[in-house]
């Protein structure tokens, strides 16, 4: 199942919604993800929740990913988008599993 991203201020009000993963590519790439990475961390069947230190970090891994598939690249692209949303507007990201 997908995962959807709501980026969300600080007052938890949200800001914009990443769900354009209809085939799962997101819990694909977090089954993926090494162990202790940000990226592993978010929960497929749950929500999850990245302040802004984690988001930093995510970006990073997103940078450092070696390059995949299309829609792994596009899934990717939006995610460090929606990361960096969350940044400017002092808040954090919201995924909702399943």
């Amino acid at each position: 199942m997908p995962i959807s991203i709501t980026v969300r201020n600080q007052v938890h009000a949200d800001i914009s919604h990443y769900t354009e993963d209809p085939v799962g590519v997101l819990t694909s790439l977090r089954e993926k993800a090494p162990d202790r990475s940000v990226l592993a961390s978010i929960m497929p069947h749950a929500d999850t929740m990245l302040n802004e230190y984690q988001l930093n970090l995510l970006i990073d891994e997103i940078d450092g990913a070696p390059q995949g598939s299309d829609s792994e690249q596009k899934v990717l692209q939006d995610l460090r988008e929606a990361c960096l949303s969350a940044l400017r507007h002092r808040g954090y990201l919201w995924f909702s599993g399943d």
